[in-house]
């Protein structure tokens, strides 16, 4: 069986390699990946993918 990993999940294995928020954006876009802008839209999750992404 194979797991399929989620907006989020995906979002924050791209964090350390990305540029900006807009970049892991598009990534998850051109993987496929649905309702991108409303899975990245809050507060929260920008301030954490931003820690991620610093984290490098």
């Amino acid at each position: 069986m194979q797991t399929t990993i989620g907006t989020i999940g995906r979002a924050f294995q791209l964090a350390p390699e990305a540029e900006s928020i807009d970049a892991i954006r598009k990534q998850l876009k051109d993987e496929g990946h649905f309702q991108v802008d409303a899975h990245l839209s809050g507060a929260q999750i920008k301030k954490d993918l931003r820690k991620a992404m610093q984290a490098n």
